[in-house]
């Protein structure tokens, strides 16, 4: 009998023995996997609200009490030949037609005081972001590019025209004080910049290679003498291979032969 008892009672110890390294494991497993699916949710910078602002899907342009400063800083820019440049931004889902309705309700804003007709408009697709459908967002460009017979700023590059089989810059005021003005820009930041020579495609391959080279050096050798760092400048050459109109026309050689200046 007193055995029998004392075998119940071992069989007891392991079965309890086994019951609590049960419970403990499962607890254990049931925490790591709530533990496992706890995702954290990633830091999404939240679009500020500015002066100019859009809802989503809507090309219609809000203001608040900053724009009125806004306005003053981009009519400020105003200057003859020069170009406003408005940049309307748009989401993939939307679609770039809605990036051009905001742009034009963005130029709504300035007509009468400024002429129109120097205005270009243009669109700019933008990253989606956590909110974008519920918060309003801000993004929209205005920019004031040079706009003459010399010179021809399109986004961050700025197009240096040439006369026929010159490497000698144009002498004229326009130029001039364009790379003066690359220069004091430049004397505030570390920026380089790359010159790109480029000619029509009349004479050789190999002579219109050198002949580009030699413009793109000519720029470069100005703005080392405004007191750039020969470092911070790159000058290469892409020939007759890159045109940006038809060689066919006096008008398409002229647009070809140019350097093209480029900051980054």
């Amino acid at each position: 009998m007193r055995k029998i008892f004392l075998v119940i009672t071992v069989l007891l110890f392991l079965l309890l023995v086994w019951y609590t390294k049960e419970r403990y494991q499962t607890c254990c497993i049931t925490n790591e996997i709530v533990k496992a699916e706890v995702i954290e949710e990633p830091v999404i910078e939240v679009k500020k609200d500015g002066p100019l602002v859009y809802d989503w899907n809507s090309g219609k342009a809000i203001t608040n009490d900053l724009w009125a400063g806004r306005k003053s800083e981009i009519l400020a820019g105003q200057a003859d030949g020069k170009a406003l440049q408005i940049i309307g931004p748009y989401f993939a889902e939307e679609g770039e037609s809605v990036g051009l309705e905001r742009a034009k309700s963005a130029l709504n804003l300035l007509a009468g005081d400024i002429d129109t007709s120097k205005v270009e408009l243009g669109t700019r697709l933008i990253e989606d972001y956590l909110e974008s459908k519920t918060a309003r967002f801000a993004h929209t460009e205005f920019n004031w590019n040079v706009r003459n017979d010399n010179i021809q700023e399109i986004d961050n590059v700025a197009l240096l025209y040439f006369p026929s089989n010159s490497t000698s810059k144009i002498e004229n005021a326009n130029l001039n004080s364009y790379l003066n003005d690359v220069a004091e820009k430049l004397k505030t930041n570390n920026n380089s910049v790359i010159l790109t020579g480029h000619t029509d495609n009349r004479g050789s391959e190999n002579g219109n290679y050198k002949l580009a080279l030699g413009r793109a050096n000519s720029i470069k050798n100005v703005l080392v003498e405004k007191g750039i760092s020969i470092d911070r400048i790159t000058a290469k050459s892409s020939g007759e291979l890159s045109p940006i109109a038809s060689n066919d026309t006096k008008e398409g050689r002229q647009k070809n032969r140019r350097v093209e200046l480029e900051i980054k």
